[in-house]
Parts: C-alpha cells; structure tokens; sequence
C-alpha cells in the first residue's frame, strides 16, 4: 500500500469520521436520537466501504461488525446502555489506530483489539466474525469460490432536484463492492438519471440501502439466481465503474447538498503564509532602497502606501484561510472527561462556549494535549464526588465550562469547574515537603498558584491513572509557552477554579515595537508594551547591583536586555515598562525604532544565538523566534515570559 493521493484521501476522510463517531457516541449517551444513530451509522458505514476500496480488509471487517451494531440500534433491536456505549468508544479506538497505521504506510494493519472486545461486539452485532469485503481487484469467480455470494437486481433512479451526476456516482459506489453482469445505460451516459444494473456480491440489502440513502434516490432491489458463467464474465462496464479514489464515494455522499466542500491541505497553506511573508520582507527592502533614491518623496509615499494596503489584503484574506472555528478541536474534549470522570467515579457535566470563535488551526492542533491535560485535572483534583458535593450542598453533577474568547489580538480559552477550588496552604505544606520554598517564605496567593506549575508537583493524595504521578501543569505550561501564550490561574476555595490560556491569534506574523540593543534588533509583542519612559527617568541600585524604575510612585525590576542575553552591555538609555501575566518588569534597550509588523520565524541551529547542548540545540529562552529585517541581517522576537525568567529568577 503506498503512500498515494488515494491513501492520503482515506486517511483524511477515515479521521474525520472517527470523529463524528467518537462525539456522536457520546452524544447519543444522552440522547439517542434517530438522526444522531443514523449519522453514526453513515460514519461506520463509509468507512467500511472506503477501507474495501483500498483494500484495508481488516479495517472494513472490524467496522463492518460496528455498523451492525448500529444498525441493530437503529432498527430497534438492540437499547442504548453503558455496555453498548463503551464497547463501540473502545472500537473507535481501535479504529483510529488502524487508521493511523495506514498512515504510517503499513499494508492493511490489522484490528488490534482485545478478545474481550471482539467478543462483546460480535455479540452486540449478533452474528460472527464477519468475512472480509472483497478488493477490486479479486472480485469474481476466484472470491465466489470462497465467499458465499448474493445477487442483486438493482434499479435506481433519482428524484427531482438531484443532479444527475449522483446516480453514476452510487453506481460506482456499489458495483466496487462486488462483480458487475450487467447495466443498463451504459454506465458513461452522462445525462442518465437512473440506472439498472445486475451485481453478484457479498452484500445485503441492508447494504445497498444504506449506500443508496446517502443521496436521497430511490431504489428498487431483488435477489436474482445467476449461473457461474455469467459471475464470470462481467460487462466491460465494470472497469470503468470503479472509483479510482475514495473522494469518488464521497462526492456521491454530499451531493445532494451541493457541491463538496474543497479542503485545504494546511501544509500548502503554510507555504502561501510564507510567500506572504516573504512578500513583506520585499516591501520593507523597497523601503528601504527607496528612502536612497531621487524619486519624489511623494510619489515614493504613495508607492509605498499602495503596496502596503495589497500586502494587508492578501493577508487578511491567507489568515483567513489559515483560521478555524475551535468547535472541532474543543468538542475533542468530551472523551477525556467522559473516561476520567468514569475512571474516579465522579460525575461531570461538559459545557462550551464560544465555539464559533476562529483560531490558527496549527495553533489549535498543538493546543489540544494542553487542554486535555487541563480537563482531566479539573475532573482529577477541582470537581468532587457526588458524596463530597451533596454534603458541602451541591449538586452531585460538578460543570465543568470550556470557553474561547477573542480577546484584541489575542484568543483566550478558559477552563472552568463549579469544585472545590484550589487550597492555598495545601499547596504551600506540599512546596514546602518538597523543598520547593522555605517553610517560613512569604508568598502572595497569585505566587502560591505558581507552584502548581513545578515540574511534578501534584497535590493528590493517592494515585491512580488520572493523577498523583508528577505528571503535573508544567507540560501544560511548557507547551503554551511554545506557542507565545500563557497560563493563569483564579480560584475560590469552595466554588470553584479557572485555568486561562491567553495566546496569540496568529503564530506567523506579530504586530510588535522594534528595539535596538548594541548591533541588534528585536521585536517586542505590542500586546505586552505597557510603556516607553522619557530618558531622563530615574534609576535606583538597590541591594547590591540589583536595578529598579521608578514608575509613578512603584519601582519595577529593570532588566539590561543586552547583557542578559549576551548581546553585549549598549547604553541601556531608553526604559520600555513591559507586562505579561503578572509580571511587569522594565527593560534597557538603546534605541525604540518604532512599530513593525513582523513576519516570525522559527529558531533552530542555523541562527547563530543557538547553544550546542547534551541533548541538542537549544534557543536563549527569551527568545521566540526570528525575522528577517529590512537591511537583511536577522532580527528577534522577544519572549517576555522568558526574558522574566532568565533575568530575575
């Protein structure tokens, strides 16, 4: 199986609905509505027959037995109850490792499943193992020789509205599945708006119903007796039947609403975002060869005001192509909880809000084992047991409320639960059994927070899968700082907790003050500028070499940004007051150059300011990421978290 266009189509389609599966289940937990169990058993049913397509016989014979069990659901047969709940959950597991494989370019993985679930799901489907759908390429005399074939005498024809290019579509769509005799029209009769056709296969009725269903035709069928001749030699029809992509089954899917919706595959996006950056960069070297010219300065002007209005555009327009509802990545979240809540016989309620709120989808993508983390610490150690709540006069269900805002340049996720809130002397006797601070440190509460965020710090008392490993809200934090963010922390004792991540709406480019510290350039996040001082303020050694300003009344931490990272010493004679999370701290740079917009790129062992260690390269930690500047020569984004860090800590 090679890494095809064809496989990557599978791949991308299987994973999206694994995750209609994955969310519809635990919908229908609550509420098993008819539209919901028949959109699951669209999801199960296009998977299997996708993974025939491409030969995944394992893959369609293991979601074969969950489309039979969701078929039993759906006809009435079999009631929706924990037992059938969990058994299909842990076979959507099953199948996205099997997807996964495929991915990796493994040929036709197997379904590794325990026996226990193979048991419980071939009962729940009520029949046996299943035998594998045949491939394309062994349909005939040689798979009737092994598999105990059916055959159809199929009509369909479509109602009035639907393109007619939907009929050729599900004949394509079924006729794979088996050995074609005979179709009438020919199949390449474009204007047709019906067919009949006659297929030997290893089929049902209930099969062909459910593929018929997807486009609203209507479709007569009956079993017919064919001879072995007739098995054998299908019409020259059928090689032009099969679909050569699974984008073909799918477009038979959607058709009916329209045309398919055209997917973007976000590593060309990257590349477009760099060509606009790159473009950026052309427009600050025009600049700057410009302001050297005799041209007239007002034509130079408008020139240059022209080019800078087109570059907005393109941009606006790529950043929007870039973005994405956070609805799907967040509504990733109810399995975590679902199965943690489980797992500590706690129960909990999942609420969100703001899911029309649109993100940088690689930003999103990174963003999610952050949040999971987040989730199950709120189930792990805010929300109580029903006895703990009802005896503290609550009810026995914690909530626990997701929810995105767009914030200026910045988008903010909140995770918040209605538990016990967090004990600021538990979490201070356990820094001081750890020897994370002195027994008798003075520490505000915003500090005593903090220490949730040392690498292994955990509260629990005892351990189990969900906590008390010291796996604690560092990787948390570690993973946001990657993306420019940060975490906050509020919390009521009683009432509940709210953990705040605040990120940038976009990690390519940043709107940002450019500064100059002896013969480099650095941008700072504009969100993070408090303050340019006048020159002539104050500054006061205290306590040996440590510096402070004073701003309005308040000395603040000054920071010498040259010599801290080892740019060297400058004339520190201009003081920007800086401010990030609850940190505010002034920072001595020689020159403000002014307002930029920076197109960032990543650091790696190419910039010279990287350090060779044990475990590799690694960038100064206050430094998140590079640009080029207009004369050419590299410049820095500047991290102000990190800068805090390496500086006063």
């Amino acid at each position: 199986m090679s890494a095809s266009d064809d496989m990557r189509v599978f791949v991308q389609e299987a994973s999206e609905l694994i995750g209609v599966l994955e969310q519809g289940l635990l919908g229908m937990e609550s509420n098993p509505d008819a539209e919901i169990i028949n959109a699951l058993f669209r999801a199960a049913h296009t998977v299997k027959g996708n993974s025939g397509i491409i030969g995944a016989s394992h893959c369609a014979r293991f979601t074969h037995l969950m489309e039979n069990v969701l078929g039993r659901v759906r006809a009435g047969d079999l009631a929706v109850d924990q037992i059938v709940i969990d058994t299909l959950l842990a076979s959507v597991d099953v199948l996205r490792g099997i997807v996964q494989a495929i991915a990796n370019g493994v040929d036709d993985p197997p379904a590794n499943a325990s026996a226990a679930l193979l048991e419980v799901l071939a009962e729940l489907s009520a029949e046996g193992e299943p035998p594998p759908p045949p491939r394309a390429a062994t349909a005939g005399p040689a798979a009737a020789k092994k598999e105990e074939l059916s055959t159809f005498k199929i009509t369909i024809e479509l109602p009035d509205g639907e393109p007619a290019v939907t009929a050729r579509l599900l004949v394509e769509e079924i006729v794979v599945l088996g050995t074609l005799l005979s179709i009438e029209p020919p199949l390449e009769t474009v204007d047709a708006r019906g067919f009949e056709f006659v297929l030997c296969a290893p089929l049902r009725a209930a099969d062909i119903e459910g593929i018929a269903m997807f486009a609203n035709a209507r479709l007569t069928l009956e079993r017919v007796e064919a001879t072995r001749e007739e098995a054998a030699t299908p019409p020259q029809e059928t090689a032009k039947a099969a679909p050569s992509t699974t984008a073909t089954s799918k477009a038979a899917q959607r058709t009916h609403n329209g045309p398919p919706p055209v997917k973007v595959d976000p590593a060309r996006l990257d590349v477009l975002l760099d060509l606009v950056g790159e473009l950026a960069l052309s427009l600050s070297s025009l600049r700057h060869v410009l302001e050297f010219t005799d041209a007239p300065e007002r034509s130079r002007r408008e020139g240059l005001e022209s080019l800078e209005r087109l570059i907005g555009d393109v941009h606006e327009r790529v950043m929007a192509l870039r973005t994405t509802p956070v609805r799907d990545s967040l509504e990733r979240l109810r399995r975590p909880v679902r199965d943690a809540a489980q797992q500590l016989g706690k129960e909990v309620e999942l609420h969100f809000e703001g899911l029309d709120v649109e993100m940088d989808r690689k930003l999103l993508d990174q963003l999610v084992d952050p949040l999971t983390h987040m989730v199950r610490n709120a189930c792990a150690h805010g929300i109580e047991s029903p006895q703990e709540r009802i005896a503290a006069g609550k009810a026995p269900r914690g909530q626990l409320l997701v929810r995105s805002i767009q914030r200026g340049g910045a988008a903010v996720i909140e995770v918040t639960d209605d538990g016990a809130g967090i004990d600021p002397e538990k979490v201070r006797r356990r820094a001081v059994e750890r020897g994370i601070i002195a027994r008798d440190a003075v520490m505000t509460e915003k500090e005593t927070y903090a220490m949730l965020f040392a690498p292994g710090f955990s509260t629990a008392e005892t351990v189990n899968q969900i906590a008390g490993r010291g796996v604690g809200l560092d990787v948390v934090v570690s993973s946001v700082e990657k993306l420019r963010g940060r975490v906050e922390i509020d919390s009521t004792l009683g009432k509940g907790t709210t953990f705040r991540i605040t990120l940038p709406a976009s990690l390519a480019i940043v709107e940002g003050v450019r500064v100059r510290v002896a013969n480099e350039t650095f941008c700072v996040p504009l969100r993070e500028v408090d303050e340019v001082l006048p020159p002539e303020t104050q500054v006061y050694t205290l306590e040996g070499n440590a510096e402070f300003v004073d701003v309005r009344g308040t000395l603040i931490p000054l920071v010498r940004l040259g010599t801290t990272l080892g740019f060297g010493e400058g004339r520190g004679s201009r003081v920007m007051v800086l401010r990030s999370d609850n940190t505010c701290l002034g920072v001595a740079v020689d020159d403000v150059l002014g307002m930029a917009r920076t197109v960032v790129k990543s650091i790696d062992a190419t910039i010279e300011v990287c350090r060779r260690t044990e475990s590799g390269w690694q960038r100064p930690p206050a430094l998140g990421g590079a640009t080029i500047l207009d004369d050419g020569t590299v410049g820095y984004l500047l991290d102000v978290q990190g800068l805090a860090k390496a500086a006063l800590q």
